[in-house]
């Protein structure tokens, strides 16, 4: 029994078991122009969402990822 009880224990404190865990923000330079970058979005390595703009800097295409990824976590914050 006590077995049991520590192993729902430690399955509850997995970090792959919270919902970020799961998605993974990939940036990457832009294959077309040298100086432009993009971001993806992927759920278990599947592409879900991607940027459809070219961003000027890796830190600017981080931003717009996570604003994306946030949007997806949290769906109902929308208005």
């Amino acid at each position: 029994m006590a077995a049991q009880a520590a192993k729902a224990h430690m399955k509850s404190m997995n970090p792959s078991d919270t919902p970020t865990a799961r998605y993974t923000l990939d940036i990457q330079a832009s294959a077309t122009s040298a100086a432009s970058f993009t971001w993806a979005i992927r759920d278990r390595g599947k592409l879900i969402q991607r940027s459809d703009r070219l961003l000027r800097s890796a830190a600017d295409a981080r931003k717009r990822g996570e604003e994306e990824l946030e949007r997806i976590l949290h769906p109902r914050d929308r208005q």
